[in-house]
């Protein structure tokens, strides 16, 4: 008798098919992998392949949408195209591609000034692709707008007394 598959957890049935056809996929010509399933030996396929990509998408159970305004510190923008542009977020760093398009335009033209360390307040759309046990498989952002460039201070106050 075979164990339904859904009784065991997603993400380990899936990642150990993975390892195997990864492995399966390096191996010189005259070799092979098998694998026994109730006392019988099966031989795996060489063709079969697997992406990351697939055992992602496989192991997505729901997907989570919020849009919100937040602050991003700018860290790497994209002066000349509409690549994805890199910011520090909370305590971490994020990649978005800001669909504004009038907003990157005026940027690319020179008509907006942004200096090291400056900040953005935008309305950002975040997807997060959740695995059946919680786990974060990946995260998408999008900028919808953005509301204002905020200068970086480098000024500090100075004590008087």
């Amino acid at each position: 008798m075979l164990t339904p598959v859904f009784s065991l957890p997603t993400y380990n049935v899936i990642t150990n098919i993975s390892n195997i056809y990864i492995t399966n996929s390096s191996l010189e010509s005259g070799e092979s992998v098998s694998i026994e399933i109730n006392g019988e030996e099966v031989l795996l396929s060489r063709r079969i392949q697997i992406s990351q990509e697939n055992v992602e998408a496989l192991m997505i159970k729901r997907t989570l949408k919020s849009e919100s305004n937040v602050v991003l510190r700018i860290k790497k923008p994209d002066y000349l195209g509409k690549s994805k542009w890199s910011f520090y977020f909370e305590d971490r760093v994020i990649e978005a591609k800001i669909l504004d398009l009038s907003w990157l335009e005026n940027f690319q033209n020179q008509q907006v000034d942004i200096r090291p360390k400056d900040s953005l307040r935008v309305k950002m759309l975040s997807k997060v692709d959740l695995a059946d046990n919680g786990i974060i498989m990946r995260e998408h952002h999008e900028i919808l707008e953005v509301v204002e460039v905020i200068k970086y201070n480098h000024y500090t106050q100075l004590d008087l007394f």
